[in-house]
């Protein structure tokens, strides 16, 4: 069986091992999340020798000794839009696997796709709206892209790369497609050990 191998360990034990600019990338079991999965069709990969298809990613910032996460969200009774949550709060007791990826980009804020700018991109799109709209349009996987103000998550991480994972070109990226054209696997975090 060939696949994706990574270290797996507490939150606690892995915490300060996460920079800013990794990338948290979610298999949930809730609902939405398995929605998601259907709708995208996608096939999964195996990590950790069991089979994972992504249906979230987010961008990990420092904030002084916090750790954070910018992910665009969109929840029923809850946001609909790009935000700074404080990752403990918003992922305790979340049911899944999440993973670390490290992008492989320079350092140097030279390159168009440097680190740099990809933290400062994600960072002036929260507040931004969740585009919907998109999400629904991808899921056709007919619709052309549309250029706007709005995001989903693997949408705002894939344009802040100046659209790396897409090859440059505008288009819809689903969170497991992003996730498998740079997997570099760190971390998988234990479930049920954030605190």
């Amino acid at each position: 069986m060939s696949g994706y191998e990574c270290r797996k360990n507490s939150y606690i034990l892995l915490r300060k091992s996460i920079k800013d600019g990794d990338i948290l990338s979610t298999s949930g079991k809730k609902i939405i999340a398995k929605c998601i999965k259907w709708f995208t069709a996608g096939k999964g990969d195996f990590i950790n020798s069991e089979k994972c298809e992504m249906n979230h990613v987010g961008m990990f910032i420092w904030v002084k000794t916090q750790l954070f996460i910018i992910e665009a969200n969109w929840s029923l009774f809850g946001s609909k839009k790009v935000e700074l949550v404080r990752f403990s709060k918003e992922y305790h007791g979340f049911k899944g696997r999440l993973f670390i990826i490290r992008p492989k980009i320079s350092l140097g804020k030279e390159r168009a796709n440097g680190l740099g700018e990809f933290i400062n991109n994600m960072v002036n799109l929260i507040g931004d709206p969740y585009d919907l709209e998109a999400a629904i349009r991808q899921i056709s996987r007919k619709a052309k892209y549309k250029l706007n103000k709005k995001q989903y998550c693997s949408e705002a991480i894939n344009f802040c790369r100046n659209n790396f994972y897409t090859d440059g070109k505008l288009k819809h990226i689903k969170p497991h497609e992003l996730v498998m054209k740079e997997p570099n696997f760190k971390f998988e975090i234990n479930q049920g050990t954030i605190i």
